[in-house]
């Protein structure tokens, strides 16, 4: 929306997120450094919960999975009854 619009003077934008995902939008962190010059943002599924994680990883030439630096799944469980939240990793 306008906030994310360029404009001279502005230094800052609040986003509220009502959607209701339940995964972390910014993962891997949007300019945090690769941990390696050959990676790539790979999707990794949790062997928990089934959520597809994305995380910075390594492909061979065949675009099979090398390495993946990812330790954390950021996916969440909900109780349906109180919406509270629970991180699965």
């Amino acid at each position: 929306g306008r906030g994310l619009r360029l404009s001279d003077g502005k230094s800052e934008c609040l986003v509220l997120d009502y959607a209701g995902n339940s995964y972390d939008l910014y993962q891997p962190e949007v300019g945090d450094p690769k941990p390696d010059s050959d990676s790539e943002i790979i999707t990794i599924p949790c062997p928990a919960c089934g959520f597809n994680n994305n995380f910075w990883g390594k492909l061979d030439s065949n675009g099979f999975l090398v390495e993946h630096f990812g330790r954390r799944c950021q996916g969440y469980f909900e109780d349906e009854d109180t919406g509270e939240r629970e991180h699965c990793g």
